[in-house]
């Protein structure tokens, strides 16, 4: 009478963790590393979004229409701040740059008054992010981009 065999051989469940195992090795730092260029893909994203609505809220004014306020409209619908999850995306300083948290966009300028701008002619808004080292925001390479928006050199305009 034969025998049926009844489970697995050892040799046969070292070879599943084996495999399991260099998977594992590949995929892990290939997630990490999407994790971190999805962020530095959403900080991208939020510094866009900021300078096209101050330049935008700028038309507005000089055409004759009211201030929104930046911060209200830009935080609109609870956007988070990429890096940490805990703050706003966006804060807005009337005068000198702000201390924005590695991620979170600043728009400051002589061109703010409270958290709107002001509209004066010849005041500027600049935009900038704050860096840190849990991203690579300023970094080099395909992250070149963000290099013009480092801590205390944001990109701006002057209100016509």
């Amino acid at each position: 009478m034969k025998k049926i065999q009844q489970g697995f051989t050892l040799i046969e469940l070292m070879i599943v963790i084996a495999i399991i195992g260099i998977l594992a090795a590949i995929a892990i730092p290939a997630y990490n590393g999407y994790i971190s260029q999805a962020k530095i893909n959403a900080v991208h994203t939020n510094v866009d979004t900021a300078f096209r609505l101050a330049k935008n809220e700028a038309a507005k004014i000089s055409a004759g229409g009211g201030a929104a306020d930046l911060l209200v409209v830009l935080n609109e619908g609870g956007k988070r701040n990429p890096v940490d999850a805990t703050q706003t995306a966006f804060i807005v300083t009337a005068g000198g740059a702000g201390s924005p948290s590695e991620g979170q966009v600043d728009v400051y300028g002589t061109g703010i008054t409270g958290t709107s701008v002001n509209g004066t002619v010849g005041a500027n808004i600049q935009v900038m992010v704050g860096t840190g080292t849990l991203i690579d925001i300023a970094g080099v390479g395909a992250n070149a981009w963000m290099l013009d928006f480092g801590a205390g050199s944001g990109q701006g305009f002057t209100i016509e």
